[in-house]
């Protein structure tokens, strides 16, 4: 008898208001560091076999930017929370 497959649990969602710091690596066409405070989760995404977080998000470059509302795809195992770096299945 086949089991079926093990089911992984979900990764952390951002919250809103909270402050992301993260690498090019972190987010999808990231160009830089990037300091990202969401004020919105659209949901979760796959890209690469791999779980996304979809985002907007109030960011800057650098302390002194006065910053931009953006949308962001960010890479689920970067978000603080996320205790598992699953696969997207």
């Amino acid at each position: 008898m086949v089991s079926p497959p093990a089911r992984r649990p979900a990764p952390a969602e951002p919250v809103v208001g909270e402050t992301l710091h993260l690498r090019e690596q972190d987010y999808r066409f990231g160009v830089g560091v990037l300091t990202a405070t969401v004020s919105f989760v659209v949901g979760l995404v796959p890209f690469d076999n791999e779980p996304w977080w979809h985002i907007r998000a109030w960011c800057r470059r650098a302390p002194s930017d006065p910053g931009a509302q953006r949308e962001l795809y960010v890479r689920a195992r970067s978000v603080p929370q996320a205790r598992y770096p699953v696969a997207f299945r």
